[in-house]
């Protein structure tokens, strides 16, 4: 069985992204797809396979099937890329955190765009079923003055700020960490803060001011953290062994890697990529709220979900049947293909910059 060491539940006891041990086995699959790919840049190839150990696709569905992730992250368990990809959730859960700049705000807003937040005066600020919530694109600001944002979250902005460094490390040829120069300016850290932004960018959740999905239980105080449930519950909570389940997530999840001709095109801007990708994401929020609705129990004496039923919900999705899990086995296998297409075009465009 594979251990994973680490991985730190955040203050409200549940990951804030996809949980870190999905973070992980993303961020490896997809530099194991890159090394594997006969048009990864050279220079790129010898990034990932100097700082990021893989495993085989077999090893991976074992990972996903039997490892379990502890409380607190080991870095010497963590080499290299795959640590820094954990970095912004550890940073998001120092409460004391300091400000980030340029944005002058803690870590943790730099995960999410809510985008209710950013609607025109006089629609509603909050998230609804029928998407009448979602403001129209023109509406979002590029501008980080913008207050509004201290309350929505910067994340199209964490995306294109994380580009912007990783492009200039790689111009100055600052790779990894050096104990001569203070900080942690180098292209390994500055990958892993875009991978990170970029495959939370691909949970719904992370679009909209209902991040937990409570307007389908009346926003009641006690409603069961339906986030958590899209996360780790199913494939690291330790009381909830799915072996079954996890198998097929990752089985469908290389499914859909087959078929990345289907996924939605994006722009080559990061900001404007990250708004096509929360858009496209956000229109699967009724359907993860409905399954949550259809999946309640009581647990302890709590609402809860019952994941297997959470998961096995079926709905019609862009105009063909489809269960929960096998959704989100879609927006993961998008995660590993918007990690590729980040880390090829910073390349690309570090060379272009010579």
């Amino acid at each position: 069985m594979f251990v994973l060491l680490g991985v730190v539940l955040l203050v409200n006891g549940q990951a804030e992204a996809w949980s870190y041990k999905e973070h992980v086995q993303l961020t490896r699959i997809a530099v194991a797809r890159l090394l594997a790919s006969p048009d990864t840049d050279p220079d790129l190839k010898k990034f990932l396979s100097s700082t990021t150990p893989t495993l085989s696709l077999a090893d991976e569905r074992q990972f996903m099937i039997e490892a379990h992730v502890g409380i607190e992250p080991q870095r010497e368990d963590l080499l290299g890329l795959l640590w820094w990809v954990l970095v912004p959730d550890l940073e998001a859960g120092r409460r004391d955190g300091p400000a980030v700049e340029p944005f002058g705000v803690h870590e943790r807003l730099l995960h999410y765009i809510d985008l209710e937040l950013l609607n025109a005066p006089g629609k509603p600020l909050e998230y609804h079923d029928d998407l009448s919530g979602l403001p129209d694109r023109s509406l979002i600001p590029r501008d980080l003055s913008d207050d509004r944002l201290k309350r929505a979250g910067f994340l199209p902005f964490a995306v294109e700020h994380s580009s912007r460094q990783l492009i200039r490390s790689i111009r100055e040829h600052r790779i990894e960490p050096d104990l001569a120069v203070p900080g942690d300016e180098h292209a390994l850290r500055w990958a892993g803060y875009l991978i990170h932004y970029v495959q939370d960018n691909t949970q719904p959740h992370h679009a909209t001011i209902d991040y937990k999905s409570v307007s389908y239980f009346g926003h009641r105080p006690d409603a069961p953290n339906v986030h958590s449930e899209v996360e780790w519950r199913g494939v690291d909570d330790p009381t909830q062994p799915l072996p079954d389940l996890r198998a097929r997530l990752f089985d469908q999840t290389q499914a859909w890697l087959a078929l990345a001709d289907t996924f939605p095109r994006v722009s080559e801007d990061a900001f404007e990529a990250t708004l096509d990708v929360a858009y496209a994401s956000y229109r699967y929020l009724p359907m993860i709220g409905r399954a949550a609705q259809k999946s309640l129990i009581e647990e302890g004496g709590k609402p809860a979900i019952d994941t297997r039923k959470f998961f096995e919900h079926r709905e019609n999705v862009d105009g063909m049947p489809m269960d929960l899990l096998t959704l989100k086995a879609r927006q993961q296998a998008w995660a590993i293909l918007r990690t590729e297409a980040v880390l090829r075009a910073a390349w690309a465009a570090a060379k272009a910059g010579d």
